[in-house]
């Protein structure tokens, strides 16, 4: 069989499960590494990277789920391959009584300088400043030769643009990351198999009904793009934008 209960690839067990992630924070628009590390206690902890601004990696499309995700502690993604019926939402209620499942994406990444060996990381997210880009960037990704001939795409990302939304506790500020493909390469094997196609993103009708009630929310609401505020915090280091990846 393909998989548990006909779902493709739920049967096999793999390194994936306990890849490190690249993680960007809209808050403030840093990105950092977070790696499991065994201790010597036999448990687990996460090794936290520098922040950064601006950085340099390859995105694996090939690799891309779409669902629903609880970025908690631990986390939680219910998701199937882009180009399958994306799953219902779990009624699951977090905080605030807000459903505790988000929607959102997961992705394979590689960035050999920043993070320090071949090895992919896990990219995902669920806020709105994250999603408007990254869809944008995934279209331009499907209407690429390059991507029908295989290879995935290096992505540098330049900045980040600064939007606010209204909330009922003020006004707040997000950061959205400015995504720009500086070239192609071929899919490496460290990746695994192509699971998402180029198709069109199935979704039942339980699904639409949930993305279509949800109530709007500071990631959710349609920014109003301003001029950055002065930076408060220390500047984050930087991974020179244009330096190329050892593929």
């Amino acid at each position: 069989m393909s998989g548990y209960f006909g779902v493709p690839g739920t049967n096999k067990q793999t390194s994936q499960e306990f890849l490190g992630r690249l993680q960007f924070d809209a808050r403030v628009g840093f990105w950092c590494v977070v790696d499991r590390e065994q201790q010597a206690d036999g448990g687990w902890a996460d090794r936290r990277s520098d922040d950064v601004r601006k950085l340099t990696f390859a995105i694996d499309f090939g690799s891309l789920e779409i669902g629903w995700l609880k970025l908690s502690s631990p986390p939680s993604f219910v998701l199937a391959p882009y180009g399958q019926i994306c799953p219902p939402q779990p009624q699951e209620m977090g905080d605030n009584n807000k459903r505790a499942y988000s929607f959102g994406f997961r992705v394979k990444t590689l960035a050999p300088t920043l993070f320090g060996d071949d090895k992919p990381r896990y990219f995902s997210g669920t806020s709105r400043s994250l999603l408007d880009p990254f869809n944008t960037l995934h279209l331009q990704y499907l209407n690429s030769p390059e991507a029908q001939m295989g290879q995935i795409p290096i992505v540098k990302v330049t900045g980040t643009a600064v939007t606010e939304a209204k909330t009922p506790q003020g006004t707040s500020r997000f950061h959205s990351p400015i995504f720009e493909i500086a070239r192609w390469v071929d899919r490496t094997d460290e990746l695994g198999e192509a699971i998402a196609s180029h198709g069109v993103m199935q979704q039942p009708a339980a699904a639409s009904e949930a993305v279509a009630q949800a109530k709007p929310t500071a990631s959710a609401m349609p920014p109003k793009h301003v001029q950055p505020p002065a930076p408060k915090a220390a500047p984050a280091k930087e991974i020179i934008a244009d330096d190329d990846l050892p593929f």
